[in-house]
């Protein structure tokens, strides 16, 4: 295997940096593909091993729908369930703010799809929920963990646009 000198490299990236400016069409898909790889392979890998992680029974403060992004009209402004809750991990407590490993975000009209989201919340009892934690940093927790077909649609979008581009430019 032969290695390119860096001075190479540099006008190499160079010029390909020079294509994607220009608007040239592979040079962009090959952005994007490179793109989706790295966060949506990222973000598979970090919810395949959140499934992983044990739970506890945790106590919930609070949870409800906040305005994420306020804006002049109703219809525009877009909201996110937010919670906090407490829970303990060999006798230490934590706090913790996230619903899940996905951030939704809905709009005025689509609003329901966080009540949605609030009834994959494992409740025990009145105030008490199954928080997932992170065992090897337990102040990382979520309330819902995530699901197979959550997993698998990232793993496409993470391999799908990769495999179309070199489909479609080397096939």
């Amino acid at each position: 295997m032969t290695v390119l000198p860096m001075d190479t490299l540099v006008t190499e990236f160079a010029a390909f940096w020079s294509r994607v400016m220009e608007g040239d069409r592979q040079s962009i898909l090959f952005m994007i593909s490179l793109y989706c790889f790295l966060v949506l392979g990222y973000s598979a890998i970090h919810q395949w091993r959140m499934r992983r992680w044990p739970s506890t029974t945790g106590h919930l403060v609070n949870m409800q729908k906040n305005v994420f992004s306020a804006h002049a009209t109703r219809l525009d402004t877009t909201y996110r369930l937010n919670a906090l809750y407490e829970y303990y991990v060999n006798g230490k407590q934590y706090q913790g703010r996230r619903v899940s490993a996905w951030v939704v975000v809905a709009s005025h009209n689509a609003k329901g799809i966080l009540d949605w989201q609030s009834r994959g919340v494992e409740r025990i009892g009145d105030d008490q929920v199954r928080v997932f934690f992170n065992p090897e940093k337990p102040s990382k927790s979520v309330l819902i963990k995530p699901g197979q077909a959550g997993l698998a649609m990232t793993a496409l979008g993470a391999v799908l646009p990769p495999g179309f581009y070199l489909y479609h430019y080397f096939l």
